[in-house]
């Protein structure tokens, strides 16, 4: 029964991201679905398009450290403004 509830909002926030392609939100939500059902490359992909229309989302970074392996939020957040590589922090 919770699959098909799943499968139901994300054929909700689907269309909500099509109706608003604009809105953070919409990505953010169709993020979360997807990630709820095991599909990570898509829910990665609806973070990402959330986090670059709202920056400061704080959801999508948090959920895109945690899908892609980042032991820190605060590593990822330097890694998504740049201020991070493989040797460490820049200035």
């Amino acid at each position: 029964m919770l699959d098909e509830r799943l499968d139901e909002a994300l054929k909700i926030f689907l269309v909500l991201a099509e109706l608003w392609p604009e809105s953070y939100i919409s990505w953010d939500s169709l993020g979360k679905a997807y990630m709820r059902l095991g599909q990570k490359a898509k829910a990665i992909e609806s973070f990402e398009k959330s986090l670059k229309l709202n920056p400061e989302n704080q959801n999508a970074i948090q959920h895109l450290a945690q899908l892609k392996g980042y032991g820190s939020i605060r590593i990822f957040s330097l890694v998504v403004t740049g201020c991070y590589n493989r040797s460490g922090i820049e200035h």
